[in-house]
């Protein structure tokens, strides 16, 4: 569970950082021996009144605990009973919840780590401490252990492999294979310790444990690890690509680490892709020209360089220019040529339902294997492992890849392999599409790729387009189903696609009631068809609104369900039991016809003007 999430507060000014997937982290206060919750996220606000083990068990009730394990962020007090109590409440905790409680050890608390963002436990003495479990009755073997750094980790340790002269890579499963293949050729740099490791959304390195799961690197296990490797204080290259727009925690983590291994660290320029030639790493842009490395260095160094970046490659600072810096050749393929449009099967009743609302149950599907290029905006490295943004339930393949680039100039193409029946031909039906979409299907080599057959599309190359519309090679993608990731949809929701369904279709107004306790910080409102139970502090909107722009959760929920290749919020929002939300873009057409205030267990009506438009009240110019 991310931590931004987590319950209550804590005097440190800093926030953890999604930790590993599998902890549930709350955060408490502690008073007198028992836990204080003073706010809340994804259950009912509840009092900050101080509570026992089996009554702070009641209030996370909505967070699925048995047989998992809970990381409380907490300080323990100085006083001697209120310590033998609170180890009494943290038993008691662990066997009603059948969850196994971790806290920092008696007279410890729990702090931010800077860099990798993670909980650590610190003795009194601020001096680096352990977890501590309180296990239910019948437990097994603890899950977690304390690492050189005080934090919560994985029992299984770090999982680590090497190849040629690249003696740590420690990435997520799905890339290791082929990164070991890349690095088989790379030859060992004298002075120079070569990694690859996992680059998390936020930012942060990261190493996979033996569980499967990324974990932030922390600085004392980071050097554990390298010195295992058979790191000797050299100065280390990264291999592990960094996005056009660096994420924002990826300076700080840098720097983190620098300060605990005491050398430089070497990373490509962001956006660029590192290839190997003639056995060494190189870094290159798009087009195939060369890019720079940049160091993070030791704050307050006065140690000369030891290395600097001279086209694409690393190379000892100091030495002859000409032997070092020979002439390197730009790194390109070509795309394949055009292929030949498939045989197409008469329309028929397909075996799997297709998950596109305006597309006909029978239509024609191709009969052999096809090529198609598909048009990105994301890099293809990041495609390779979050998915292809789309708006819509479907992709747009096309056989011809040059013509394709000359229209999505400055992006990037995806090549996919698609199977025999994965892939729709659009003559004769786009009359069935929205309007929108009529000049996108007509072009003369388009197929359409509906989301519940891209099981049966691979991927197999991603290619950047630069500004004048030229596609060159940037990379090779294990042949993985595709996935599509829904995002850009014209209502404004992050998240979900174009096609949600609607709670009423009728374009009538309808009322419908909003719970706003501040101003709202997602794209989309949460709506109630009735008034729900009061919140202290909130206020109750009475809104009109256009049925027709209600986002129905649940239906739309069961209608991706199905698609199993389409990553979306529905899930997640029907976990939170949200059933009605209005997108942003429909903001502007609401207007609110009553404000409620919390008022002896109901609503009391507030003054105020009798219909005012919601972004008014949302911005705080309303009543």
């Amino acid at each position: 569970m991310d931590p931004a999430a987590t319950l209550g507060v804590e005097p440190d000014p800093a926030r953890p950082a999604a930790g590993h997937p599998t902890l549930t982290t709350v955060a408490v206060a502690v008073r007198a021996g028992r836990f204080v919750l003073r706010e809340s996220a994804g259950i009912a606000p509840v009092p900050a009144v101080p509570r026992t083990g089996e009554e702070l068990a009641a209030t996370l009730t909505p967070l699925p605990l048995f047989g998992g394990d809970l990381r409380l962020w907490l300080r323990w007090p100085d006083d001697p009973s209120d310590r033998r109590r609170l180890e009494g409440n943290l038993a008691e905790l662990a066997e009603t919840t059948g969850a196994t409680v971790w806290a920092p050890a008696t007279g410890g608390r729990a702090v931010v780590l800077p860099g990798c963002r993670d909980l650590a436990a610190r003795t009194g003495d601020a001096e680096v401490g352990r977890w501590h479990a309180h296990q239910p009755p019948g437990a097994g073997a603890a899950a977690f252990t304390s690492d050189l750094d005080g934090r919560l980790v994985p029992a299984g340790g770090v999982h680590v492999a090497a190849a040629g002269g690249v003696p740590v890579v420690s990435v997520a499963a799905d890339d290791e294979a082929r990164l070991l293949e890349r690095y088989a050729t790379v030859g060992r740099r004298r002075g120079l310790f070569l990694a690859d490791v996992a680059l998390l959304d936020d930012g942060r390195l990261a190493a996979r444990h033996t569980d499967g799961g990324l974990l932030a690197l922390g600085g004392r296990e980071t050097r554990r690890l390298l010195r295992r490797a058979g790191w000797t204080d050299e100065d280390v290259c990264l291999l592990t690509a960094v996005p056009a727009q660096p994420p924002p925690a990826l300076s700080e983590h840098l720097t983190a680490l620098v300060a605990a291994l005491g050398v430089a660290v070497w990373t490509a320029e962001p956006g660029s892709t590192v290839v190997i030639q003639d056995g060494v790493p190189r870094a290159t842009d798009g087009a195939g020209r060369s890019a720079g490395w940049l160091p993070t260095e030791p704050a307050g160094s006065v140690a000369p360089t030891r290395w600097c970046s001279r086209s694409g490659r690393l190379v000892p600072a100091g030495t002859n220019r000409a032997a070092h810096d020979p002439p390197a050749p730009p790194v390109r393929e070509a795309l394949p040529p055009r292929g030949h449009p498939p045989s197409m099967a008469p329309p028929g009743r397909p075996a799997r339902p297709h998950g596109v609302p305006w597309l006909p149950d029978r239509v024609a599907v191709n009969e052999q294997p096809v090529r198609l290029y598909v048009a990105s905006p994301w890099p293809p490295e990041r495609v390779a492992t979050e998915g292809l943004p789309s708006a819509d339930l479907f992709l747009t393949g096309h056989l011809d890849g040059e013509r394709l680039a000359r229209s999505v100039k400055g992006g990037y193409l995806m090549l996919v392999q698609a199977r025999p029946g994965a892939v729709a031909a659009l003559a004769g039906i786009h009359p069935y599409a929205p309007p929108a979409l009529w000049q996108r299907l007509l072009a003369p080599d388009a197929y359409l790729l509906p989301a519940g057959w891209l099981d049966r599309v691979a991927w197999q190359a991603g290619y950047a387009v630069d500004a004048s519309g030229h596609a060159t090679f940037r990379t090779r993608i294990p042949a993985t189903p595709v996935v599509l990731r829904c995002t850009g949809a014209r209502h404004g929701t992050d998240g979900l696609p174009d096609e949600v369904v609607p709670w009423l279709r009728s374009a009538r107004p309808v009322t419908a009631y909003a719970l706003v306790t501040g101003v709202p910080d997602d794209d989309f409102l949460r709506l109630y068809a009735r008034r729900p139970a009061p919140v202290v502090p909130g206020r109750l909107l009475r809104l009109r609104v256009d049925g027709g722009r209600v986002v129905d959760v649940p239906a739309s929920a069961a209608r991706i369900a199905p698609l199993t290749s389409v990553r979306s919020r529905l899930a997640e929002l029907r976990a939170d039991g949200v059933e009605l939300l209005l997108p942003m873009s429909a903001f502007g057409r609401a207007r609110v016809t009553g404000v409620f205030l919390p008022h002896g267990g109901g609503w009391r009506a507030a003054r105020g003007r009798a219909t005012t438009a919601l972004t008014d009240v949302l911005a705080g110019a309303g009543p």
